[in-house]
């Protein structure tokens, strides 16, 4: 029996006179190894281009059942690695009864089980579905940061997936609109801690971390920086006036919504899970159970005159339990907040008659808090008390050891002072309510 080598088989051809003993063209002609036992090359016809493939397989097993398995093509793999495959199989069958045959159909069958990152895409977001636990805004947002994986990296095993592939899809997004890049990177991080908590995916580098330096500013695949929106009512320009006037014009649950930004300062999360339990209505108060510093620093936040009545508006008094804007609409007995929160805000700030700045555009439903926080800057309120008006932790030792009520009764002057310069707006007195503060003659602190 020949000793296969390369040369050999890099020269063999088809031998069109071989035939079987029923004088038939055979399927293959078949070449034995010397070296290796059951290793041999199979030949095949050749094609339209004259080229016949060329094929390693190994037989393997007792003679009365001999067994064959296939190493794999000449030039994928060279006769080397094709005999160090063939020896690794006869011992592994022969010491410890593995199939070669069996352990491929299983390692098949493992690779198919493997999600591909468009398949883990899905799966992640079928496992938080909205608005059971995404908002279906937040939702929406994710699925259009998924759609930035191109063609392929979505056909690409999930873990297979590398920084290396995200890299360049980042700066392209980065290129194109900054927070967005942002977004994609972390969706991408979020995506893959969750797979490999779930199992989905082994443990793996995170492809969402770009970068590990500690000098990453310098680096081009860091986050770019967060734009700080500071968008306000200018009561300057009549900016107040020009809202309210505006919002008469849809439904009254417009101007109600925008009224109780300005007079609770929630954020919009925080308004939009607030439910009716939440109200105190004998000592007037609203709790804040889950502020941005999480749900342990809960705060209950005082409700003028006017915050009132929006809430009658809504259902205060007659409703007592459940959430203040349920998703099926007012009035209507379900557990689940509406989710779709831009509902209330695309209207407003796609009004062609909004207030406009060139610098950031019209106002967002989402301006209106800020510009409650910036009246009592106006009215000389200290930062502390705006702190804690808003909701967040004071910077300082004393003002976070302030007591509850102490706490409360600092919100309640914030409150009652934003509520007499919203009635000023909405009086037409906007553009000098706040001459009593900026004319030092006149005043020496804030009023309520």
């Amino acid at each position: 029996m020949a000793r296969l080598t390369e040369d050999k088989i890099r020269k063999l051809r088809w031998d069109v006179s071989k035939r079987t003993k029923a004088g038939n063209a055979p399927k293959f002609q078949w070449h034995d190894d010397s070296e290796v036992g059951g290793l041999h090359l199979r030949l095949y016809p050749a094609k339209a281009d004259g080229q016949s493939s060329k094929v390693f397989y190994l037989k393997y097993g007792a003679d009365v059942d001999r067994k064959v398995f296939k190493i794999g093509s000449w030039g994928e793999w060279t006769l080397e690695d094709a005999r160090a495959k063939a020896r690794k199989v006869r011992r592994d069958f022969h010491e410890h009864g593995l199939d070669p045959n069996q352990n491929k159909r299983k390692k098949i069958q493992q690779a198919e089980a493997k999600p591909t990152v468009k398949e883990l895409v899905e799966k992640y977001l079928a496992a938080h579905p909205s608005p059971a636990v995404w908002s279906e805004a937040y939702a929406r947002d994710l699925r259009i940061l998924s759609n930035n994986f191109t063609a392929v990296e979505y056909g690409m095993l999930a873990e297979d997936l590398s920084k290396e592939d995200i890299r360049p899809l980042f700066l392209k997004i980065k290129e194109r609109a900054p927070q967005q890049a942002k977004a994609f990177r972390g969706f991408v991080k979020r995506l893959f801690d969750w797979a490999v908590d779930e199992a989905e995916v082994p443990e793996m580098p995170n492809p969402g971390v770009l970068v590990h330096s500690k000098s990453k500013a310098k680096s081009k695949y860091s986050d770019p920086s967060a734009v700080v929106r500071d968008r306000v009512i200018e009561t300057d320009k009549g900016e107040g006036k020009q809202l309210f006037e505006m919002l008469q014009s849809y439904d009254p649950l417009y101007t109600t919504i925008a009224k109780l930004y300005l007079l609770l300062g929630f954020r919009s999360k925080e308004l939009r899970i607030a439910r009716w339990e939440h109200i105190d209505v004998e000592h007037r108060l609203i709790t804040n159970v889950s502020p941005k510093d999480g749900e342990k620093n809960s705060y209950k936040a005082y409700l003028s005159d006017t915050a009132i009545a929006c809430l009658k508006s809504l259902g205060l008094g007659k409703i007592k339990q459940g959430p203040i804007f349920p998703a099926a609409g007012l009035h209507v007995a379900v557990t689940e907040p509406r989710s779709d929160w831009n509902y209330w805000n695309d209207p407003i700030c796609k009004n062609p008659e909004m207030p406009q700045c060139a610098k950031e555009g019209p106002l967002h439903i989402h301006d209106f808090r800020r510009t409650g926080i910036s009246w009592l800057e106006e009215m000389g309120f200290s930062l502390e008390d705006r702190t804690i008006f808003k909701g967040s932790k004071p910077s300082s030792v004393t003002a976070r050891n302030y007591s509850k009520a102490k706490k409360e009764y600092k919100h309640q002057r914030c409150t009652l002072a934003i509520e007499q310069r919203l009635l000023d707006v909405l009086a037409g007195r906007e553009k000098t309510m706040f001459d009593p503060w900026r004319n030092p003659k006149q005043t020496t602190g804030p009023a309520s």
